[in-house]
């Protein structure tokens, strides 16, 4: 159920909360939201600093989000350095807001390696989309969609937000 690196949901586990949150949202007619996002030049820290760093980074990249969304939300570890977030009652622009928030903190984050006797400095990108009210989409369909606004993200210069 969870990642062990992260505590935080893997995928599977996010699948399983997240369809109960997505169907009560559309009984409900309630909006929900989906924020991916991914940390930028992953890779390069990795190769650069090696993987310990980059499990350090993972830890504060999930902490940083796990203490920016409701106790409700859903946070998973998507797969990689790739994360998704599923925010009930968010519209568009709430999820929007959120996402912006999570990347003004992060981009402020430093990870601080004792091995290295260095501070890392790392940012992310996210995509977001949402279900509003008696929209006919699909829980897979939100994830494409916001697939489809990180990459966008990723494509406009990285640490950014895009809406799709």
């Amino acid at each position: 159920m969870f990642d062990y690196l992260t505590r935080v949901y893997n995928r599977r586990a996010f699948f399983v909360r997240a369809r109960e949150e997505f169907s009560r949202a559309k009984r409900m007619e309630k909006p929900v939201s989906v924020i991916l996002t991914d940390l930028d030049k992953f890779k390069f820290i990795n190769d650069t600093y090696g993987h310990d760093v980059g499990d350090l980074v993972l830890k504060s990249f999930s902490k940083t989000i796990k203490r920016a969304v409701r106790k409700y939300d859903v946070v998973a570890r998507f797969g990689g350095e790739e994360f998704v977030i599923l925010l009930s009652g968010a519209d568009l622009e709430d999820a929007y807001r959120k996402a912006e928030n999570l990347r003004r903190e992060i981009e402020q984050n430093k990870v601080y390696s004792k091995k290295l006797n260095l501070y890392i400095n790392y940012t992310a990108s996210f995509g977001v989309s949402a279900l509003e009210p008696r929209k006919e989409l699909s829980l897979e369909d939100l994830i494409t969609n916001a697939d489809r606004a990180l990459y966008k993200a990723k494509n406009s210069g990285r640490n950014r937000v895009e809406c799709l």
